[in-house]
């Protein structure tokens, strides 16, 4: 039997994550051993690469679509809409700013991070809403659509929305008349009329 770690695996994650803030994801893995008082090869015996290490570390959360799509629920499905832009545009704003520069990593680029992680936030934000949105649609409380191509718009646009921010667009923050103008076009093409 084998001897129990030092040090559990979250305190090593923070204290990966503590170095690559610090110094950046080019940081070494002794940084990380020196920081978490283990050795490299301690630390490559959990983590066989370096890459693997950086997206455990630094990996955004998840998103909770429960919590993100909890407006939709309420009596205005307009306005439930509104707040999910805004919920969905929160998530990317904290999450992007971390996933960029990880894919961009060259031993790790996007397949591998969508390996790691628990898969693909739009995919899982796209398919909750679209299922949000075909119950919406049996209730008769928007037209009949194609919720999965309607979800796409939204978690697409949040998406984008934020990309265009980090470039420095709008000062780094679209205005909120401009989020809901959005939703308001779209707005027209599902209300039941």
């Amino acid at each position: 039997m084998g001897r129990p770690p030092l040090i559990s695996r979250e305190a090593l994650l923070e204290a990966a994550r503590e170095v690559f803030v610090r110094d950046g994801l080019q940081a070494s893995i002794r940084d990380v051993a020196l920081k978490a008082g283990l050795s490299e090869a301690a630390i490559f015996k959990r983590f066989p690469t370096k890459a693997e290490l950086i997206v455990a570390a630094m990996a955004p959360r998840a998103p909770d679509v429960v919590a993100l799509l909890a407006p939709l629920d309420g009596p205005d499905l307009r306005l439930g809409l509104v707040a999910v832009m805004n919920n969905i545009l929160g998530y990317f704003r904290e999450a992007l700013p971390v996933m960029l520069p990880i894919i961009a990593q060259p031993d790790v680029g996007l397949d591998r991070f969508l390996d790691q992680v628990d898969g693909n936030a739009a995919a899982t934000l796209n398919a909750a809403l679209a299922a949000k949105l075909a119950a919406a649609a049996n209730d008769g409380r928007v037209s009949p659509v194609q919720p999965f191509a309607a979800a796409g718009l939204i978690v697409a646009t949040a998406h984008s929305i934020v990309l265009f921010e980090l470039m420095g667009l709008h000062g780094g923050a679209t205005p909120p008349q401009v989020l809901e103008a959005m939703i308001d076009a779209l707005w027209r093409g599902l209300d039941p009329g």
